[in-house]
């Protein structure tokens, strides 16, 4: 598609307001692909199956809502 994907926010978790006491996160991301299409590539990939997968599934099980704080842009 020509665009590359970008990690499009970055910041640091300041609390967790679901989740269980004392776990702690340092920070999380948000990437941006330049289309649906690139995006479908990357999900139906084996890479995706293989890194990804195993983390979205555990996430339906046990998911999370943290506060955050934006961290400058990489």
């Amino acid at each position: 598609e020509g665009k590359p994907i970008e990690v499009a926010w970055v910041g640091s978790v300041i609390t967790g307001l679901v989740a269980p006491a004392g776990e702690r996160w340092d920070e999380l991301a948000i990437v941006k692909y330049p289309s649906f299409a690139v995006f479908r590539a990357y999900v139906e990939s084996a890479a995706y199956e293989a890194e990804a997968v195993p983390h979205r599934v555990a996430a339906l099980d046990d998911w999370r809502l943290l506060a955050t704080a934006k961290l400058s842009t990489p």
